[in-house]
């Protein structure tokens, strides 16, 4: 028992002597003895109604356990200090609803009885928390309240879901301090919220209800796409996959679901920074250069009441230059000196590439929230945030290129304002409104991406580059809740308008490939470019949805909840420019698009909390959810319909860096986009299973288990590639068009693999694609008192699916090497680019018992390698469809060095003999160790301070780019053709350096230096 200070817990709640109230005085003897836990049911996390707002129910029985009817209850929120009053019914049962998700201290008292307070009562979005207050006899007067702590208050309680507080937004050392970052500390995600083994683009953020979208390349992981959702703004963030309220939409992956921060009751000042320096980072792969870095960021937040327990505010800025080291662009190579000097002789500088390189970001985030309690039961809540972010020498990501000049400037804005209004009983009303803007503009340096196959070196702009994107966004909701007898409905309607402005075609800054140093030298290898003015796609898009759904309390420890959810998306067909040309020679029209695409997404769900004790917590969930149609594959509809050219050169190409004439690369036609008339955007259907067990008071252990299937996934098929194969090489691999070889390249004659004249690659987006994944999940959380803070979470899963997703190689990496089947088997369906079988996270807190305000915390993440396939280096089209990144090699051992390949790569062992299959070999696992030593809070000048020492990456971990090529093509051979039997053979030779690094991407380990201080 713990006697409540100054009966603060009891205000304005009557305390009774003589049963006649007094002041509340806690004076006197208190009485010390320990409240039987059983007095205090313990959580049910229950599926309420509202997507931002729980809600508090439960009873107040005497010794006996009978109702106690007519007592009265208080609710007082511990960050604000805002109160409720209710009176418990003839049952004696009380309820508060559309609570905001926070901790909250319960009193309950009545004449005659003992008074008593339950603190660290959690209250959690789309949640019902269950408690049982029960009053002992006492005669007066009555001097004390009892106090008491819920039972397992800090526990989450959910199989399904993981819940980002404070561990891990404030207590375990981070790298980024962004999404990504948070992402990977959960089993379910990775850095760039890829989760449940679908892209990023398929998964998204939610602030407060409403989506926050955002703009994004559409070909790279941007990193800082969301970064206003800064942790210091979030008291709370959760990341799932499988939400099942109606109201949820946009998104066919997972949710990052984030509530920021409210106002303290009193004006509370805080404000943190922290500090690398050049000589506290360090990494193996650095090969000994010194290296110019250093990272310095800092925050302030302001919040308090403007007026007391009606009005307050939170204001907040956080600014941070990261400069970011990592290793040269490629491992040395012998011929480092060669290339060296051929890039001098053309008056080139490659020292920048030679030596390990820096990234700089500069980023900056101003949020403000404001809650106003209007009226009893009425609540608005304004929120806003800007981000804004620049970065030098940007990392486009793994499977792309650097250079030094490629640059970002990008900007964040989002504000939205919610009104809340509960008029108790059975009706409650929610209404939504929000705004958002956001820019993303990449420029490239004057070098064009350039490849030296036979080396694997890569650098120069990359292909994505450079780029344009834009996006301003409204959304509204409106939701009216009401309940009647055991059913909790509530019905809505939602809508938002999206505006697109893009500018944007791949590779158009121009791609380079030459087969060794001495090519480049000479100029003699591949070049591929679109030509013309960057296009420019501005279009919109439009969303109108209506929702119903109905929770249904089956009993007391058992609820239903079902859900339909129908909406409509306007698409752009009027923006995309008819070509009569392609309609008058192949019949088929660019324009055809519908533009209506209605969804229907029913959903349902069943919570059991097994004796409503919360000791056992059963939860299934099944549902349907779309995504929104990719505004990447919009934009190319609408850009790429005539007004988009290509360049293709083979042989000599008399220039390099700058373009070769006409005369060596001249135009081979338009590139062209159309959809399929059946088109859909992603559809994800998905079933959940999960169960929670409460270890004592402090600890819960997860189990769980989903699957999920999601079809229309967008498939790239080339309409221009010839109907038939022009001849097949010495493993029967179709070859279209005429196929040369320079040195270690192959490319097809330009022009000689297309069906069309005047026309290059025409991308069909077919909705033929399909992805399966499921996973079992095993997660401890425990939370013992101030000594250690624990979760612990393993996932398994696996993914496939039939959809190249352009992970590599962009548009022409997602086109299938096998138009026509692979012995009557569409090869692109396997092992999926994001499957990752095995991922575990471990986040803990140890404070050091005896030295108050020292603890040590550590974050420790492994996950398995990325899949890849074994084939051939970027740059060799084996089979002459215009792809030089998407060939897989056929196992053969009779080549000299294979066979030692295969004794070393399980993964080749059973496929000799064969075409490798897709994803079949795997790259290295990846662990991750972050380390804190914390010191204070202890007092300087009067105010708490805490000392905060990280340690990052202290493993020096990577991810390297793996080396896929299985074979090269021997340049000192030549490939011989027989015209008469339709075969051409290739020379090729093992590659010693199969499945091995040809560049590392790890940042190094670094001691990061910060201090917080308090108001």
């Amino acid at each position: 028992m713990v006697v409540a200070r100054g009966l603060q817990d009891c205000v304005p709640i009557r305390c009774f002597i003589h049963a006649k109230p007094v002041s509340p005085s806690c004076g006197g003897a208190l009485r010390h003895y320990i409240v039987a836990l059983a007095l205090i049911g313990a959580a049910a996390p229950l599926e309420a109604q509202s997507i931002t707002a729980g809600s508090l129910r439960g009873t107040v029985i005497d010794s006996a356990g009978a109702p106690i009817a007519g007592a009265r209850v208080l609710l007082r929120e511990a960050t604000t200090g805002m109160m409720q009053v209710d009176v418990a019914s003839a049952d004696g049962g009380f309820r508060f609803a559309m609570l905001a998700p926070g901790m909250y201290a319960v009193t309950a008292e009545e004449l005659g009885f003992q008074p008593r307070t339950v603190l660290d009562v959690p209250v959690r979005r789309a949640r019902d928390v269950d408690l049982t207050i029960e009053l002992p006899f006492a005669d007066p007067p009555v001097m004390t309240i009892d106090t008491v702590r819920f039972a397992a208050s800090a526990l989450e309680l959910d199989p399904l879901s993981r819940a980002f507080g404070r561990l891990e937004l404030e207590q375990v050392p981070d790298g980024r301090r962004n999404l990504g970052e948070l992402g990977e500390q959960m089993a379910l995600g990775g850095d760039a919220l890829e989760i449940d083994g679908l892209p990023a683009a398929s998964s998204g953020a939610v602030s407060d209800g409403l989506r926050t979208s955002g703009a994004r390349h559409p070909w790279l992981v941007d990193r800082t796409q969301l970064s206003a959702f800064v942790p210091s703004a979030l008291v709370r963030s959760t990341l799932v996959s499988d939400e099942t309220d109606v109201e949820w939409s946009g998104y066919a992956g997972g949710w990052f679901l984030a509530d920021t921060r409210r106002a303290p009751q009193r004006l509370e000042v805080s404000l943190f920074g922290d500090w690398t320096g050049d000589a506290l980072v360090s990494s193996d792969r650095f090969g000994g250069d010194l290296i110019s870095f250093g990272s310095v960021r800092g925050g302030l937040r302001v919040g308090g009441p403007i007026i007391a327990d009606t009005a307050f505010f939170v204001i907040g800025a956080e600014v941070n230059r990261v400069r970011s080291p990592l290793p040269r662009a490629w491992v040395p190579r012998p011929v480092d000196v060669a290339l060296a000097a051929s890039t001098d002789s053309l008056g080139v500088d490659l020292a920048p590439f030679l030596r390990p390189r820096v990234t700089e970001t500069d980023a900056a985030t101003v949020y403000a929230r404001f809650d106003w309690r209007l009226a009893e039961g009425q609540q608005l809540s304004v929120r806003g945030q800007f981000a804004s972010v620049t970065g030098d020498g940007v990392d486009v990501g793994p499977d792309g290129t650097w250079t030094p000049g490629t640059t970002l400037d990008g900007s964040d804005l989002a504000a939205t304002a919610s009104l809340t209004s509960y008029w108790g009983g059975a009706l409650a009303n929610e209404a939504r409104v929000g705004f958002e803007f956001g820019k993303r503009e990449y420029t490239a340096d004057a070098i064009p991406s350039t490849r030296i196959v036979d080396e694997a070196i890569a650098f120069g702009s990359d292909a994505r580059l450079p780029a344009r994107f834009e996006r301003s966004t409204v959304r509204a909701r409106e939701t009216l809740h009401f309940s009647s007898g055991t059913h909790q409905i509530k019905l809505g309607l939602d809508g938002e308008f999206n505006s697109w402005d893009q500018t944007f075609a791949f590779g158009s800054a121009g791609e380079f490939a030459f087969s060794r140093a001495v090519d480049l030298d000479v100029r003699s290898g591949v070049f591929t470019q679109a030509v013309g003015s960057l296009p420019v796609s501005s279009f919109s898009t439009q969303l109108v949805g209506v929702f119903l759904q109905d929770r249904w309390s089956l009993a007391p420890d058992l609820d239903f909840q079902i859900g339909l959810r129908y909406e409509s998306e306007f698409l752009p067909q009027t923006r995309i420019p008819a070509n009569t040309e392609f309609l008058a020679r192949s019949g088929l029209a660019n324009d055809s698009l519908t533009r209506t695409r209605g969804k229907f997404s029913p959903r349902a769900s069943l919570t059991w909390d097994i004796g409503n004790r919360g000791e056992w917590i059963v939860i299934a969930r099944t549902g349907v959810f779309y995504d929104l149609a990719d505004p990447g594959l919009l934009g190319e509809l609408v850009s790429h319909a005539g007004r988009v050219e290509v360049r293709r050169g083979v042989g000599n190409l008399t220039s390099w860096p700058d373009a070769p004439p006409v005369s060596a690369a001249s135009v081979t036609g338009q590139r062209l986009v159309l959809f399929a008339p059946n088109y859909e955007p992603p559809r994800s259907s998905r079933a959940s299973f999960g169960i929670t067990r409460t270890l004592g008071h402090n600890s819960a252990l997860h189990l769980s288990t989903a699957f999920r299937h999601t079809d229309f996934l967008p498939r790239r098929q080339d309409l221009n590639i010839l109907p038939s194969v022009t001849a097949t090489d010495q493993n029967g691999r179709p070859i279209y068009g005429e196929l040369q070889q320079l040195g270690g390249i192959l490319a097809a004659t330009p022009g000689s693999n297309r069906r069309f004249a005047g026309f290059d690659l025409i991308s069909a987006i077919n909705t033929d694609g399909e992805s399966e994944y499921w996973d079992v999940r095993l997660a401890l959380e425990s939370r013992m008192g101030r000594v250690l803070e624990l979760y612990a979470d393993y996932r398994y899963s696996q993914t496939s699916d039939n959809w190249l997703s352009g992970r590599r190689g962009g548009l022409e990496g997602q086109l299938t090497p096998f138009p026509d089947s692979l012995a009557g088997l569409d090869w692109a369906d396997g092992r999926s680019d994001f499957d990752i079988p095995h991922r575990l996270s471990v986040a803990a807190v140890l404070r050091v018992l005896g030295h108050e305000g020292l603890s040590i915390a550590a974050l420790y993440r492994y996950r398995s390698g990325y899949p890849f396939t074994p084939g051939y280096r970027d740059g060799v089209d084996a089979n002459g469809d215009g792809s030089a990144r998407n060939d897989p090699a056929f196992v053969d051992d009779g080549i000299t060095g294979v066979d030692d390949l295969v004794v070393a790569w399980p993964c080749l062992q059973t496929q000799t003999g064969q075409f490798a299959e897709r994803n079949s070999c795997r790259g290295p696992a990846v662990d991750r160790l972050n380390l804190r030593l914390e010191i204070g809070p202890f007092s300087l000048g009067g105010y708490p301070v805490s000392l905060q020492i990280d340690a990052l990456n202290v493993m020096d971990e990577d991810s390297p780019v793996i080396d896929r090529a299985l074979y090269l093509v021997d340049p000192t051979q030549t490939l011989t053709t027989d015209a008469a039997a339709g075969t051409v053979t290739v020379p090729l030779i093992a590659n010693p350096g199969f499945g091995q690094p040809t560049a590392f991407r790890t940042s190094g380990r670094a001691f990061r230096f910060g201090l917080r201080v308090n108001y």
